[in-house]
């Protein structure tokens, strides 16, 4: 048995998990190295592991270059390992105010190392500065036009720039079908949480290359994502997105909640 060995972020993870029944019979065991560490995830392969490695998929983000160094096991691989880098995928545009609430520092555990609300709001944290009435806070959000604030046209030409270089830095291109699908499909469960349409879309393409062109594709899995991220109405009316609508519903750890519901969860921070 030959392993496949994918190097990179929670999203190489899901691929991992998604390629495995692909993998099946073929003779290649796939095994997940994280690139960031998080007390769950393995950051060393086995020694085992390396040897007997065939095909290295390693995520290349040129926009954080100190967190994402080449890893020192890559000087055992064997001569004959074939590698393949993929790039780190975003969305920002859909989440502009994205950032690491300070609330969480209090309340990580190894169990939850990101704490309660791993995707916090810029704003949500700058209006909690200003009152500690929720009712308060909810209504200044509300009342806010993002575009006072962010020029999102620009914003957005900025995050497709740093997917293209990220593009550059990889061996297969993603920014293109961002760009031309993000309207219409939704490929972002979060910030940087890929849907199932965008994982499915990355595990096809590394089970051809593993498997040389001659991957037999099986149907789309049952998908039940974990985080959905509310997106704000503003931002589904801005660009017009096509897969939802303003008062849709979005599982936040298995929580279906509309975006005013997580708003309001978000700021008592419950």
């Amino acid at each position: 048995m030959q392993t496949v060995i994918l190097h990179g972020n929670c999203q190489m993870h899901d691929v991992a998990h998604h390629l495995r029944p692909l993998m099946a019979g073929t003779g290649y065991e796939i095994v997940f190295i994280s690139s960031f560490q998080n007390w769950i995830f393995k950051t060393q392969p086995e020694p085992d592991d390396v040897a007997r490695c065939a095909v290295f998929i390693e995520q290349m983000s040129p926009i954080y270059p100190g967190k994402w160094l080449p890893p020192t096991f890559k000087a055992d691989l064997p001569k004959d390992c074939r590698y393949l880098r993929v790039p780190v995928l975003w969305m920002k545009s859909l989440w502009p105010f994205h950032h690491l609430d300070p609330r969480n520092e209090a309340i990580k555990t190894k169990e939850s190392p990101s704490g309660r609300y791993p995707f916090g709001d810029s704003l949500v944290t700058r209006l909690l500065q200003e009152s500690t009435d929720p009712d308060v806070v909810f209504q200044r959000y509300m009342d806010t036009d993002i575009r006072q604030l962010i020029d999102l046209d620009r914003y957005h030409e900025m995050i497709m720039a740093d997917a293209h270089a990220t593009d550059r830095e990889s061996d297969l291109a993603y920014a293109p079908l961002l760009e031309r699908e993000f309207r219409v499909t939704r490929l972002f469960d979060a910030v940087n949480h890929p849907a199932c349409a965008l994982i499915m879309r990355l595990r096809d393409d590394l089970a051809q290359f593993i498997l040389n062109g001659t991957a037999v594709l099986t149907d789309v899995p049952a998908w039940i994502p974990l985080v959905q991220v509310p997106l704000h109405p503003q931002i589904v009316e801005y660009f017009k997105l096509e897969w939802i609508r303003p008062d849709d519903t979005h599982l936040y750890f298995q929580q279906p909640l509309t975006f005013t519901e997580y708003l309001r969860k978000l700021i008592a921070f419950e």
